[in-house]
Order: C-alpha cells, then sequence, then structure tokens
C-alpha cells in the first residue's frame, strides 16, 4: 500500500500505529494518542494470511487513525480506502 499510495499518510502519522498482545479482544483501539491493533485478535491473525483479511485490517486501522489523529482527514481516509479497493481488485481471493 505505501507503495501504491505514498503520499496519503505520513511517516510521522504512521508511527503512531503499534501493535499489542491483548488477547484478541479488540482489534483496533485508541491508546497513547494513537492506534494500537492487537496481533493475537483473529482478523489480525488471519491477515498474516489473507490479503482480503489483510485489506480489513488496513481499513480500521487508518479509520481509527483518522478519529485518533487531528493530522489525518476524511479525504486521506477515503483516498486510502480508494487504494484499498484499487488493490483489491488484484488479488484471487480464492483459498
Amino acid at each position: 500500500m505505501r507503495r501504491s499510495a505514498p503520499l496519503l499518510l505520513s511517516d510521522t502519522e504512521l508511527q503512531r500505529l503499534r501493535v499489542f498482545s491483548g488477547r484478541g479482544k479488540v482489534l483496533v483501539e485508541h491508546h497513547d494518542g494513537g492506534v494500537r491493533v492487537d496481533v493475537e485478535h483473529p482478523l489480525a491473525v488471519a491477515a498474516l494470511d489473507s490479503p482480503v483479511a489483510l485489506m480489513i485490517l488496513a481499513s480500521a486501522a487508518i479509520a481509527a487513525l483518522n478519529s485518533a489523529l487531528e493530522t489525518v482527514t476524511d479525504e486521506e481516509e477515503r483516498a486510502l480506502l480508494v487504494a484499498l479497493a484499487r488493490h483489491a481488485r488484484t488479488i484471487d481471493a480464492r483459498p
């Protein structure tokens, strides 16, 4: 995604995205001025092997970043979702 949409989020904004081990209770949450993803959540685990799950995870993360950070705008979130949709057309989602 970074290659196909390099200007959507700054490195500083992406650094506000963290991972943590939270026993799979919540996929993404606001934490300490940013957003963190629970690596034990079933969707995060599925994202390791499934491009579709990875895109859902990316969508959830950008939505959370948009609500957590004033610097991430609704327009940037929409642009990232458009980039995800374009990328989705290239994926063979069959198991």
